[in-house]
C-alpha cells in the first residue's frame, strides 16, 4: 500500500501537466478552418499601401460580415515590394475574435511572433515569442471593425 502513494501522486503530476498542455495548445488558429492556412495574399485580396512609407499591403477577405467564423489576413510588404514579411491573422468564432497572431520582420535578425488571445469577455492576454515590441494588442471591439471595414483600393489604409 505504501507505494501506491508515490505512484498515484506522479500519475495525476503527469496528468494535470497533460491537461494544461491540452488547454495551451487549444488556444491556438485552427489550421483546417476557412482561410487560416494562406502563407500570402491570393489575388483576390484587397490591395492599399501603409502610411507613411506607403509599404505595400494586402487584406483578405474583405468584408467578410459581422458573424464571420473563420480567419482573416492583413499583409505588409517591408523589405521588398514581393515579400510579405509582416502578417497579421485573426481567428474569428461567429464575429468574435479568439486569436490574432501577429509575425513581425525580423529587426536585425531575429522574427518575432505576437499572439493575443481573446476571452469571451472581449479581454486579451498577450504572449511573445522572439523580441517583445512592446505593442498592446488590439481591442475586440476594433478587430471586430476590420470584419466590416471596406478599404478604398489602392489607397493609404490607416485602419490597421
Amino acid at each position: 500500500m505504501g507505494w501506491s502513494c508515490p505512484v498515484t501522486r506522479d500519475f495525476l503530476a503527469i496528468a494535470i501537466a497533460l491537461g494544461c498542455a491540452t488547454g495551451a495548445v487549444a488556444q491556438d488558429i485552427p489550421p483546417d478552418a476557412r482561410h487560416c492556412n494562406l502563407r500570402s495574399p491570393p489575388e483576390t485580396a484587397a490591395k492599399g499601401v501603409r502610411p507613411p512609407h506607403r509599404l505595400p499591403m494586402r487584406l483578405f477577405p474583405v468584408t467578410p460580415g459581422e458573424t464571420y467564423t473563420g480567419c482573416q489576413w492583413i499583409w505588409v510588404a517591408y523589405t521588398r515590394p514581393d515579400v510579405w514579411d509582416y502578417s497579421s491573422v485573426t481567428y474569428y468564432e461567429n464575429g468574435n475574435p479568439t486569436i490574432q497572431r501577429i509575425h513581425y520582420p525580423p529587426l536585425p535578425v531575429q522574427v518575432s511572433v505576437q499572439k493575443c488571445l481573446f476571452g469571451a469577455d472581449g479581454s486579451a492576454r498577450k504572449v511573445t515569442e522572439g523580441s517583445d515590441w512592446r505593442l498592446e494588442c488590439r481591442s475586440a471591439r476594433h478587430l471586430k471593425e476590420l470584419l466590416r471595414v471596406v478599404p478604398k483600393e489602392n489607397a493609404a489604409w490607416d485602419f490597421f
